[in-house]
């Protein structure tokens, strides 16, 4: 389901690839702020997060834990 809504929400970006403030989830309206760096970070947390989890769920892959050092 998070896979779903993520790429739902990448659906949502603008011709340039950026997204606003907020989204208007029945139409994809942006609304507020335009570019909005919280939402990029939002988003790219949130695809890092269901990245992970399909690995580990699958045991396709090896990840670091977020706090990790690199």
């Amino acid at each position: 389901r998070a896979k779903r809504l993520c790429e739902r929400l990448l659906s949502y970006a603008s011709p340039l690839h950026l997204y606003a403030e907020e989204i208007e989830p029945r139409t994809g309206r942006q609304l507020g702020n335009f570019p909005q760096a919280f939402t990029h970070l939002a988003l790219i947390n949130a695809v890092v997060h269901v990245i992970r989890a399909e690995e580990e769920a699958d045991g396709s892959g090896t990840f670091l834990p977020a706090n990790a050092p690199m």
